[in-house]
């Protein structure tokens, strides 16, 4: 575990509810490859903003890695409610459209 890795996990573990700790970890591990630890703090911090667009796009992201097409899409359509003109949604609409 990196430095930072570890200073996030320090600061996250004794404040489960630090959204912006498990974002941060979250981007950690996401970087580091390690989608299933990723996964686990994109969540919590989607709990408890639910209406935040990157975290709902990066748990699209991180679903898709993962093969889990279905949450993918809901986590991208959750994005796409919250704010409809992003371009890069745009385009992953445009790409589930021709896999479709």
């Amino acid at each position: 575990m990196s430095e930072l890795e570890h200073w996030m996990t320090v600061t996250a573990q004794p404040r489960p509810a630090n959204l912006h700790a498990h974002y941060d970890l979250g981007l950690c591990y996401l970087a580091a490859g390690n989608l299933p630890e990723a996964l686990t703090h994109l969540i919590v911090a989607q709990r408890q903003d639910s209406d935040n667009v990157a975290l709902c796009f990066l748990l699209g992201k991180v679903n898709e890695r993962l093969g889990r097409r279905l949450d993918a899409v809901r986590f991208y359509k959750e994005a796409l409610r919250v704010r409809p003109d992003c371009a890069g949604f745009s385009r992953a609409r445009s790409r589930w459209a021709r896999e479709s």
